[in-house]
C-alpha cells in the first residue's frame, strides 16, 4: 500500500482555531504496478478527508482507497480539522505501469579468478533494476527466491546494451548457478533469465585473462651481499592495468599461498629473510625462507 502522509497545524489548542494542511507527501509522483491500494495518514486528529480520482468532479470521505477507477493518473485530496477549517486541494500523480520488462535471454558466465564468476547480457528496455542470484543448485522460477542475492548489483545500462558484472566473494573450485530478473520503477519483475552456471579457478588453475608478459622479474638478487651473505630475494611487476591474484603461484620454490596478490602495474617483492633480519630496507610483500636462487 502506498501512503500519502499530511500534517496539522495547531489543532490542540483550547480555541481550536487551526487547520489542517499537507505539509508533507511521501508519495508525490510514482509509478505503480496495477491497481494498489492508497492510504492518507494524519499525524493529528481530522474532522473528515476528502479525495477525488476524477480530477475534483465527485469528491469522496475517507482516507484509503483503491486506484482503480482513477482518471488522468492525479488523486485530488484535502482534509478539514476539527475547527471544521479546509485547506486548499492538493493532487499526487500515480502513474501506472502493469507491463513488466522482457525476461534476459542471453545471460552468460566465465570464471575469471578463484573467487569470482563474470556475468553478461544485454538490458531490457523499461529495466530500472536487477534481482540478480547464484546458488550451488540450480536456478528455476520456483527456488529463484531463496537463491543468494548478489548485493549491490549495477544500475542497468541503456535498453540494448551490453551489461556485464563480477560476482565476487565465491569458493574456489565451486560450481554456481545464475539467474537475473529486471525490473522496472514500478517494480514489476520480468521473468527468469535464461540460468547459466561456471565453476571458479582452483589452486592450480591458470588466469584466462593472463598473458605471456603480463608479470615479470623485475629485480633479483641469489649471491647476497658483502655484508648480508645469505640474502635472497626475487621482485615481480605487474605489466598490466589490472590486479593479478598470485594464489598458489610457485617461483624459486616458494609456493605463494592464497590471497596473495599483485596491483596493477605494481611489485611484489619476496624475500628469504624480513626486513630486520637482512640488508634490505623495505618490507618485502612475502617472507620464505625457502627461497633458493641458483648461482649459475
Amino acid at each position: 500500500m502506498l501512503e500519502i502522509v499530511f500534517y496539522s497545524g495547531n489543532t490542540g489548542d483550547e480555541f481550536n482555531q487551526s487547520w489542517v494542511y499537507i505539509d508533507k507527501i511521501s508519495t508525490a509522483e510514482a509509478v505503480v504496478a496495477g491497481d494498489p491500494d492508497i492510504a492518507l495518514t494524519a499525524n493529528e486528529p481530522v474532522l473528515e478527508t476528502k479525495y477525488s480520482l476524477d480530477g475534483g468532479g465527485s469528491w469522496n470521505t475517507g482516507n484509503s482507497f483503491n486506484l482503480t477507477p482513477l482518471i488522468d493518473d492525479t488523486v485530488w485530496y484535502y482534509s478539514r480539522d476539527l475547527a471544521g477549517n479546509s485547506e486548499s486541494y492538493k493532487t499526487s500523480r500515480f502513474v501506472k505501469d502493469g507491463d513488466a520488462p522482457a525476461a534476459i535471454d542471453d545471460l552468460e558466465a566465465l570464471s575469471v579468478s578463484k573467487q569470482s564468476v563474470n556475468l553478461t547480457w544485454t538490458v531490457p528496455a523499461e529495466t530500472t533494476v536487477y534481482d540478480l542470484r547464484y546458488s550451488l543448485n540450480p536456478i528455476n522460477e520456483a527456488n529463484f527466491a531463496s537463491a543468494m542475492p548478489v548485493p549491490n548489483p549495477p544500475a542497468p545500462r541503456v535498453a540494448g546494451d551490453s551489461q556485464d558484472f563480477e560476482v565476487t566473494g565465491l569458493d574456489s573450485a565451486m560450481t554456481y548457478y545464475f539467474a537475473v530478473k529486471s525490473g522496472d520503477a514500478a517494480l514489476n519483475w520480468s521473468d527468469l533469465s535464461n540460468v547459466v552456471s561456471d565453476t571458479t579457478l582452483d589452486e592450480i588453475s591458470e588466469d584466462p585473462d593472463l598473458n605471456p608478459g603480463d608479470v615479470v622479474i623485475n629485480e633479483l638478487m641469489w649471491m647476497g651481499t658483502s655484508g648480508w651473505a645469505a640474502d635472497e630475494y626475487l621482485e615481480l611487476r605487474n605489466m598490466t592495468d589490472r590486479s593479478i591474484d598470485l594464489s598458489g603461484w610457485s617461483v624459486g620454490g616458494v609456493t605463494i599461498p592464497s590471497g596473495k596478490s599483485i596491483p596493477a602495474h605494481g611489485y611484489f617483492l619476496i624475500t628469504n629473510f624480513d626486513k630486520d633480519g637482512s640488508g634490505i630496507n623495505v618490507d618485502p610483500d612475502l617472507v620464505d625462507s625457502d627461497l633458493e636462487l641458483d648461482d649459475v
